[in-house]
């Protein structure tokens, strides 16, 4: 606080300049009330270098999360992604289920690192005992807090579209529209919804993080070559995969097609297989205008530029010599050995074909 500011007199101090202070100071101040917002972290980059001095620290932390960015100030102490679960960082957490995110002390709060989900809670989640039985019911209702959710959205500037959230007994009035539209689906996202998939690279994105934070070593299977596939969505595979922290990439061309799947109708809607085809002799899926050999070799090049990538089927000389390190007691997950093979012998073991 300046010298000048302690001897001003206000109407209203507010703890913390995070979004919840910011928009009652907002509020506040517009209707006359002379406010004080006090923030015990540091403050936000106004600038282009100070912007620079954040990304810096943020390749420089040796283990990226949320606020790697934002390095914690001696008089405001902060939560780590990397630590909330252990126990061992700044909350003290007893019990068998820890809680399990984080935030920054630091002008502009938890907005300078959350995840942009603005989800409203569902009319079931303040009746969980009258429903399910478990926990309390809430003292309000959905319909409560209803115009609030829409001021709060207008606020903050959420992105969606009202007929995609509204399900599970969510309710708008009529003629509510989002400030702004829905963020379309990235190239990934399009070709996990093209395969029927209820799932982004977000979620897949959080459920490495928790196996991360578990301390569980992670393997992430990848399909390349089916529905929607194109050059620029594997390349979006592939830097999205940066992104999965401490996890390997397991990558094969081809998706098996199985009758009575949509994949199946697909395929013989597309004049791929016949649709009397024997199934039983393993057929796979490529997308037009793919082979398997200009995709084999894209997954190449991406193993030779990320080492926790394992590019097809592993070759039957790294089988073997996985077998030979398991009679030696050598334990852990397969694809943990074969990653680090390929690191070493990146054009196949000595006398071999690369898988």
């Amino acid at each position: 606080m300046t010298e000048a500011a302690e001897h001003e007199e206000y109407d209203v101090v507010i703890a913390g300049a995070g979004v919840n202070g910011a928009l009652i100071a907002k509020h506040l101040t517009r209707a006359g009330f002379r406010v004080l917002v006090l923030e015990a972290g540091p403050g936000s980059a106004w600038s282009l270098d100070g912007y620079s001095r954040h990304l810096e620290h943020f390749y420089a932390a040796a283990s990226k999360g949320p606020e790697s960015p934002w390095p914690p100030a001696v008089a405001a102490p902060q939560p780590d992604t990397g630590d909330i679960r252990s126990g061992a960082g700044y909350f003290v957490q007893n019990g068998p289920d820890k809680y399990g995110s984080s935030y920054t002390r630091a002008q502009g709060g938890s907005t300078l690192h959350w995840l942009g989900v603005c989800l409203r809670m569902l009319p079931e989640d303040f009746e969980l005992r009258s429903r399910f039985g478990v926990g309390h019911d809430w003292p309000l209702r959905y319909a409560d807090l209803e115009p609030y959710y829409g001021r709060a959205e207008h606020e903050i500037g959420v992105a969606a579209d009202v007929a995609d959230q509204a399900h599970h007994g969510i309710e708008f009035p009529d003629g509510y529209d989002y400030p702004m539209r829905r963020i379309p689906l990235s190239f990934s996202d399009q070709v996990l919804a093209a395969c029927h998939k209820d799932l982004t690279f977000a979620d897949i994105q959080q459920s490495n993080e928790l196996a991360r934070q578990a301390h569980i070593e992670a393997c992430h299977f990848l399909i390349v070559g089916g529905p929607g596939e194109t050059g620029a969505t594997l390349e979006e595979s592939f830097q999205n995969s940066k992104h999965l922290n401490g996890a390997v990439v397991m990558a094969v061309v081809g998706m098996r097609i199985y009758p009575g799947t949509h994949l199946f109708e697909q395929a013989v809607t597309e004049g791929a297989i016949e649709r009397n085809v024997d199934l039983l002799n393993p057929l796979y899926y490529l997308a037009p205008g793919l082979t398997p050999e200009s995709l084999f070799e894209r997954l190449l090049g991406f193993a030779r530029l990320a080492p926790n990538w394992i590019a097809g089927d592993p070759a039957p000389a790294y089988t073997s010599l996985v077998q030979r390190m398991r009679r030696r007691g050598v334990a852990g997950p397969l694809w943990s050995y074969f990653s680090m093979m390929q690191r070493l012998w990146p054009q196949g073991l000595p006398g071999t074909a690369a898988p």
